[in-house]
C-alpha cells in the first residue's frame, strides 16, 4: 500500500506498444477513409486501399498487434529479431514462390503459430 510497484516499467516497450497501437488505429482510419469500409471480410472495402502504411506493406493490420504482443513480452530486441524474420520469410515466399504473393501472409501466420506452440514465452527467454 503506497510501496513501490512490485515490476519496473519497460520504457522501451511501452513505446513499441503505443506504435503497434497507432499503427492498428492509422489502418482503422484509412480502411474507413479511404476504403469507405471496415477491414472484416464482413464490410469489404469498396475501393481499393493503397495509401497509408498500405502503401509499403501488403496488409500492416496484421503486424500491428504482433508488435504489441512482442513488445507486451518486455523485450525489444524481440521484436527488432521478429519483425527482420517475418519481413525476410514474406520477401522469400512472394520472390521465390510461384504465386507467392498470396502465400505470403500465410507464411506470417505459420510463424507466429509455431512460435506460440514451441516457445509460448517467446524466442529469446
Amino acid at each position: 500500500m503506497g510501496g513501490k510497484s512490485p515490476h519496473r516499467v519497460a520504457w522501451s516497450a511501452v513505446a513499441v506498444i503505443a506504435a503497434g497501437a497507432g499503427l492498428y488505429l492509422w489502418c482503422l482510419w484509412v480502411f474507413a477513409t479511404v476504403g469507405r469500409a471496415t477491414p472484416g471480410p464482413w464490410d469489404a472495402p469498396r475501393r481499393v486501399v493503397a495509401v497509408g502504411p498500405y502503401r509499403w506493406v501488403r496488409n500492416p493490420i496484421n503486424i500491428a498487434p504482433l508488435l504489441i504482443v512482442i513488445a507486451g513480452l518486455g523485450n525489444i530486441n524481440g521484436v527488432i529479431y521478429a519483425s527482420l524474420i517475418l519481413g525476410l520469410s514474406e520477401a522469400f515466399v512472394e520472390f521465390y514462390v510461384p504465386q507467392g504473393g498470396g502465400w505470403a501472409e500465410g507464411v506470417f501466420f505459420v510463424l507466429i503459430l509455431g512460435v506460440l506452440l514451441v516457445r509460448p514465452r517467446g524466442l529469446f527467454r
